[in-house]
């Protein structure tokens, strides 16, 4: 008896609550919207709205669907329940077929026919963007459904992409979410035709992937796990992206290019000392030698711009020595160029600054002074077998070093001692510059920049691309790498011993690793 009793009572109960709710649909369908829905009717709805009758959601989706297109939309309760449905996590809607097939079909009607709708519809979009990988075909109708509601207002790809901006998931947040949004919003970037939004979102994933690296500079290298994980895995995505998409034989690869590009010159080339992040332009470059003269031609630009913070300047030019001297596409005749180019550039400050030799501002003499030892770096990077290629020996004579290592601003004498050895004795070996008489503990210059100095006020250069923490990461750059090699034997012209290139523990270890990987 009491069994029955409960099964009546929830009955009746259930049959009051749908009767209510067809009433208030049958009346919004006969054009009774002027007057506000009760809280009673409105609560009636959202009940079924959010229950799990899959049925009766469809049902109430479609006729929202049906209400939005009409006046009934400014109606207080057609208004409630928009919200919440705007509001509704994935989860919600991407299971079963028929819900989402409803739902993402009202978002497109409400985008289209209601302008003060397109930002919330775009933001429920948007939590789309959090789906697994596992969930691929709905990931692309959202894709296909956001590029569709871009090109209804014309303001809607900026309102989007500062929407995708507050919607990035937090470094803190788990790496399924952040490489799941990462991902869903790359492959965005490659599907759509708006050149804005693929550029600004290479632009947003860069600068994360640049926040989390400042978080590990900040700490010597050495961040959590976590964060490590999350860092590498973007990484990876923008290597992937770059890989599939970066070419130098279309325009549309070209195109891609610029974007990444203009990624890195907004976000990682200011940034005041970075670890994993700079290895984008290096992988950019790595895709393609027009791409690397490119770059180095920009980044040098920039370092002789002496309108542009120093910073910025010193930054530049160490980007572009890291490239020189690193990456193994940069091949004889550009390391020569590029060597031409910051030469004559040391030779036109030094007739400058010899004039008078007090009045040289700080900035202009320690920028003087780093790009000697960049200068330096490369030369004794790429070593003998740089110089025994064809007429580089005589190439490097014409450009008078002598004159700028014995001017009144003494540039070896701020240098790291092991590299202006070793700069030195490549020199003399090769007959370019006799440094026997070279003093290279001479007055000490006062220079002042983003370099570290020690206790002699040297310079020390914290040069990008060098050992990857990560080996699953560093396993994307080797075939890229310039190591260095020792090697025997004399050059036939001099008569010279050629085992002057610098080899680190880094070219060692990295040497294994090729290796292995072969």
């Amino acid at each position: 008896f009491c069994f029955l009793n409960e099964f009546l009572r929830f009955f009746v109960q259930e049959l009051t609550m749908t009767f209510f709710f067809f009433f208030f649909l049958a009346c919004f369908g006969d054009g009774m919207t002027k007057r506000q829905g009760n809280l009673l009717q409105f609560n009636l709805i959202e009940h079924k709205l959010f229950g799990e009758d899959v049925g009766d959601r469809v049902r109430i989706l479609e006729e929202l669907d049906k209400l939005s297109a009409g006046d009934a939309v400014e109606d207080e309760g057609v208004q409630l329940l928009l919200g919440q449905v705007l509001g509704f996590e994935a989860s919600r809607v991407v299971r079963p077929d028929e819900v989402f097939r409803t739902y993402v079909k009202l978002l497109l009607n409400l985008a289209s026919s209601n302008a003060s709708y397109v930002e919330a519809c775009l933001a429920a979009f948007s939590r789309l963007l959090f789906l697994p990988r596992e969930f691929a075909q709905v990931r692309e109708e959202v894709i296909l459904c956001i590029q569709r509601v871009l090109g209804y207002h014309s303001a809607a790809p900026a309102l989007f992409c500062r929407m995708l901006a507050k919607t990035f998931p937090h470094q803190r947040r788990s790496v399924e979410d952040i490489v799941n949004f990462s991902s869903a919003l790359l492959l965005l970037a490659e599907r759509t035709t708006n050149g804005y939004l693929s550029e600004q979102i290479l632009l947003l994933i860069v600068e994360r992937i640049t926040i989390i690296d400042a978080e590990a500079a900040s700490k010597g290298g050495a961040i959590e796990e976590s964060l490590r994980e999350k860092l590498d895995n973007m990484l990876y995505l923008t290597f992937l992206y770059i890989e599939e998409h970066v070419s130098d034989s279309s325009a549309k690869g070209r195109v891609q290019f610029e974007h990444v590009y203009a990624a890195f010159e907004k976000s990682i080339l200011p940034a005041y000392r970075s670890f994993t992040a700079p290895y984008i332009l290096f992988y950019l470059c790595g895709r393609s030698q027009r791409f690397l003269s490119v770059v180095d031609d920009r980044l040098r630009a920039i370092f002789y711009d002496r309108e542009l913070p120093a910073i910025l300047r010193k930054n530049a030019i160490l980007y572009s020595t890291g490239l020189m001297s690193r990456l193994s596409q940069a091949d004889n005749d550009l390391i020569l160029r590029w060597l031409r180019s910051v030469v004559n550039f040391l030779h036109s400050n030094l007739d400058a600054c010899d004039a008078d030799l007090e009045a040289v501002e700080t900035d202009i003499r320690s920028t003087y002074y780093v790009a000697f030892a960049c200068a330096m770096h490369v030369l004794v990077r790429r070593g003998g077998s740089f110089i025994m290629h064809a007429d580089n020996a005589e190439s490097l004579r014409q450009l008078r070093l002598a004159a700028i290592m014995r001017s009144r601003l003494k540039p070896l004498s701020v240098q790291a001692t092991p590299l202006a050895e070793e700069f030195c004795d490549l020199l003399t070996s090769f007959d370019i510059v006799d440094c026997t008489n070279m003093n290279l503990d001479g007055g000490m210059g006062t220079a002042t920049s983003r370099t570290s100095w020690g206790r002699r006020n040297r310079v020390e250069l914290h040069l990008p691309f060098e050992p990857v923490n990560s080996l699953e990461l560093s396993l994307n750059f080797l075939t890229m790498y310039h190591i260095g090699e020792t090697a025997a034997g004399e050059d036939e012209h001099t008569g010279k011993s050629c085992d002057m290139e610098v080899r680190s523990d880094f070219d060692s270890s990295l040497s294994e690793a090729v290796k292995l990987v072969q």
